[in-house]
């Protein structure tokens, strides 16, 4: 049995004789050889193009978008109304009661005490936050504040689904937006220039940022803050 002689588009061989065994087909009118897919006779998905972009993925049409900054701000506040309170008497209570068992134990003044206060106030609130994020995050991938403006925390072409962000990076991401915490006792000159780095490398950064809308602590967690349709 004899083939029909292949057809050729600039020396390239057209047909079941073709590179890889795709059936690429004839010029069509006036156009090029259409693309062949993975498997003989089963066209590529989409206009041509291969692969087809993945659910979730950030700019594809169905999937999630990043979240605008109004939104997540407010989410922050929310938040902060939630555990800003009991986590900020908690610290109180736990820093209290470090510096009095130093004066007792000790007989130091209580001028050296009230630096102790503000270290141990920082360190427990610092915790007590990273901890409410993490576990929010890890479990349902939000926080209430977040849920309430229909957010998740995903990673760059997630879903946002729970568990889909790792735990280090959980810690990271809310080590780092929460590290400020840290710093509450120490001069004035140096809080303000901290606090001048986290507004703006923390708090206005999605303003500019492109195309993730991404602040400081996802860039370096590798997160993205997705916006619920």
């Amino acid at each position: 049995m004899s083939y029909p002689p292949p057809y050729h588009d600039g020396g390239r061989p057209l047909g079941p004789h073709a590179p890889g065994g795709g059936w690429a087909g004839p010029p069509p009118m006036g156009g090029p050889a259409q693309p062949a897919g993975p498997y003989p006779g089963v066209p590529p998905p989409g206009d041509g193009q291969w692969p087809s972009p993945a659910p979730g993925d950030p700019g594809d049409p169905g999937g999630l978008q990043p979240a605008d900054w109004r939104s997540r701000a407010l989410a922050r506040l929310l938040d902060a109304a939630i555990v800003g309170l009991p986590a900020v008497i908690i610290a109180a209570i736990v820093g209290a009661a470090w510096v009095g068992g130093q004066v007792v134990l000790s007989e130091t003044g209580l001028s050296s005490g009230g630096r102790n206060f503000g270290i141990i106030f920082g360190i427990v609130l610092f915790l007590l936050f990273v901890g409410y994020d993490t576990v929010c995050i890890r479990r349902w991938g939000r926080t209430p504040g977040k849920a309430a403006l229909r957010l998740r925390v995903a990673v760059p072409g997630g879903s946002g689904l729970p568990g889909e962000v790792s735990i280090p990076q959980v810690l990271v991401r809310a080590g780092v937006f929460h590290l400020i915490n840290l710093f509450m006792w120490t001069h004035a000159a140096m809080e303000t220039i901290l606090g001048g780095l986290f507004l703006v490398f923390i708090v206005l950064w999605p303003l500019w940022d492109q195309p993730l809308r991404q602040s400081g602590h996802d860039k370096i967690a590798r997160t993205v803050v997705l916006r619920e349709p």
